[in-house]
């Protein structure tokens, strides 16, 4: 039995040295190469990572890839764990599928999976997809209403399972994102949210194993660090504080969560600091324009001075 974890990122990083995982650049073809295995070779989409994301490294090994006998997909900075909090091996799969098709992630949101589509930016596209969905596989259209009901779905596109049946999977999920494609302008939407195929697709493993009667184990996963875009920002700002560019720091935070929002959301910015660096980088600027810079003359650090602040807050 071979099992392989492919590890998909956009960036280089520092991956799990457990036998069995390997690095995949997803989007190489827009992209220096990182020297890992890449998604532009063969038959690929790897041009359409602005909109697939990690799909486009799920499609590369549906059509390229055919050594292994399990396949799993984990990103750069999530992974699998067990019960002692340690990053899955290869063999700790292989029991679990012993019992179970799909080894994947659920989360629980506080409504259900209707209201928040009902709510969302993508509510015309979801449809969209829904309709393909209902026009090409009418028996799992149905499940998806079913599910459309729950608070809990699976997410990232995490996932494990044996290769002929990630084949069967594939073959559905790109089926119908193709042609529901057909119908649909991403050009209308910012860089974070362009990346639809790759979001709306993170609930079909779940939608999948329901209406195929398919056995699927919710696994535990772990974040390694914090989203490599949320970091960049932050050193960034850390450097304008130190050169006093208070006013160039509240720019480029705007600037660049107008373009990703994502990178203050829970799992990006691990530890909630950038609306806190916002708030200190604001009194910064304040402090300058009256002349006083109070809090500056205690630090020039970002660091130091969010805990300054928080201090003054207790």
């Amino acid at each position: 039995m071979k099992t392989e974890i492919f590890v998909m990122t956009h960036r280089a990083f520092d991956y799990p040295k457990i036998l069995g995982y390997y690095p995949m650049q997803v989007g190489a073809a827009l992209h220096e190469d990182l020297g890992y295995l890449r998604d532009d070779v063969g038959d690929h989409i790897s041009d359409l990572n602005p909109y697939y994301a990690e799909l486009t490294g799920i499609y590369w090994l549906w059509k390229n890839y055919h050594a292994a006998d399990i396949i799993g997909i984990c990103h750069y900075r999530r992974y699998f764990i067990n019960n002692d909090h340690y990053i899955m091996k290869p063999g700790e799969f292989e029991e679990l599928l012993k019992d179970h098709d799909i080894i994947a992630s659920f989360v629980e949101n506080e409504q259900s999976r209707e209201e928040l589509q009902r709510a969302s930016i993508f509510r015309k596209d979801i449809d969209t997809v829904f309709e393909t969905m209902h026009s090409l596989y009418p028996e799992d259209y149905q499940a998806s209403r079913q599910l459309l009901s729950e608070e809990k779905g699976t997410y990232g596109n995490l996932m494990v399972m044996r290769k002929e049946l990630f084949d069967e999977y594939c073959a559905w999920l790109f089926d119908i994102l193709a042609e529901a494609g057909e119908n649909i302008d991403l050009s209308v939407y910012d860089d974070f949210h362009r990346k639809f195929f790759g979001i709306v697709s993170e609930g079909m493993p779940g939608l999948y194993a329901r209406s195929r009667g398919l056995r699927i184990y919710d696994c535990k996963t772990a974040l390694a660090s914090e989203k490599a875009e949320t970091t960049e920002l932050k050193e960034k700002l850390r450097q304008l504080v130190r050169e006093g560019a208070f006013a160039e720091g509240i720019g480029l935070y705007h600037d660049t969560l107008a373009k990703r929002p994502d990178l203050t959301f829970a799992d990006a910015d691990v530890l909630g600091e950038l609306p806190k660096m916002l708030s200190v980088l604001e009194r910064l600027q304040r402090e300058k324009e009256a002349g006083a810079e109070e809090l500056y003359a205690r630090s020039r650090e970002l660091g130091e001075l969010l805990a300054i602040v928080e201090d003054e807050a207790k």
